[in-house]
């Protein structure tokens, strides 16, 4: 088996948070450690992966905590008899993330696809 995969083996085998929290540092740790140089396009699609898991994460904090408990509603189901339509943008917006995750990350939760060096497979321009 070669060095660099033993090496991410190692540092995956604890892993159980979301990829911005832990695997992007891990990969930028065993890259460094290998000196190994990402390209731009590595970096462009790990970056869509941070900013998607952030996008996703706030959302549904504002969406199902912050705004039925500001608006004084129980939670979101609640506050959807009223606002039907703000309340969807909540979840919209984290199944925008899981087809962003599944297609750059390998699958919508816990995405796989991140290797030292890149990525096992890169999307394609059609999807």
């Amino acid at each position: 088996m070669e060095k660099d995969r033993l090496i991410w083996i190692f540092l995956k085998a604890p892993d159980f948070m979301k990829f911005s929290l832990s695997e992007g540092s891990l990969l930028m740790a065993a890259e460094n450690a290998l000196g190994i140089k990402v390209t731009q396009r590595t970096e462009f699609l790990r970056g869509l992966l941070l900013h998607g898991e952030a996008i996703e994460s706030h959302a549904l904090h504002l969406g199902c905590l912050v705004l039925p408990d500001l608006l004084g509603y129980d939670g979101p189901l609640a506050m959807a008899k009223d606002f039907p339509g703000q309340v969807s943008i909540a979840p919209n917006l984290k199944k925008l993330e899981n087809q962003v995750q599944d297609l750059i990350g390998g699958r919508a939760i816990h995405p796989i696809n991140a290797v030292v060096g890149g990525f096992g497979r890169i999307p394609k321009r059609k999807n």
